[in-house]
């Protein structure tokens, strides 16, 4: 009887590695390793989960930094001022924990008393969002990286200019 345990036992122990080959040859085996395959996810699939995660932060931060640079360049002259934020792509930084895309703010103004007619003033730059730590605190939203058009040059002081190339920093006010 217990020949014929020992038997068995060494009878699975040889059969195991045989059963193992077979599952592998029909790519049974590759499960575990599939499924880890799987867990990281594409560029795509990881564009999407931002652009669905943050979108909605990244307009309204570009909408509130477009009238933070309109009330400041042109307070009484500003007007039509529309912004555009390019999700294709985000950019992500883990380690800082913060996303970031391509912004451009378009206004109209003019500076009477220097004699600079109305025209379109252009501004691109990067937006980005500084992802809080916990729930309930803002984002912070930083721009910078701008460029600005020469409608915009002209009818802004130099310290204006200056606040734009040094980056402007604020926390996004949720709506």
């Amino acid at each position: 009887m217990r020949s014929l345990r020992s038997f068995r036992a060494l009878a699975v122990l040889l059969l195991l590695p045989l059963l193992s080959l077979v599952l592998q040859s029909c790519g049974m085996s590759q499960g575990v390793s599939s499924r880890s395959n799987r867990a990281q996810p594409t560029e795509a699939e990881v564009q999407r989960r931002l652009r669905a995660d943050y979108g909605d932060a990244f307009d309204l931060a570009g909408a509130q930094f477009a009238e933070l640079v309109m009330k400041k360049i042109a307070p009484r002259s500003g007007k039509e001022l529309q912004h555009s934020i390019n999700l294709y792509p985000v950019w992500s930084n883990e380690d800082e924990s913060a996303v970031a895309c391509a912004l451009e703010v378009r206004f109209l103004a003019r500076d009477y008393w220097s004699g600079v007619s109305y025209g379109t003033c252009v501004l691109q730059g990067v937006l980005t969002l500084g992802i809080p730590r916990y729930k309930g605190r803002p984002y912070e939203v930083i721009v910078n990286k701008v460029q600005y058009n020469e409608q915009l040059k002209k009818v802004s002081k130099p310290a204006q200019l200056q606040w734009l190339e040094e980056g402007v920093r604020f926390n996004l006010k949720m709506r």
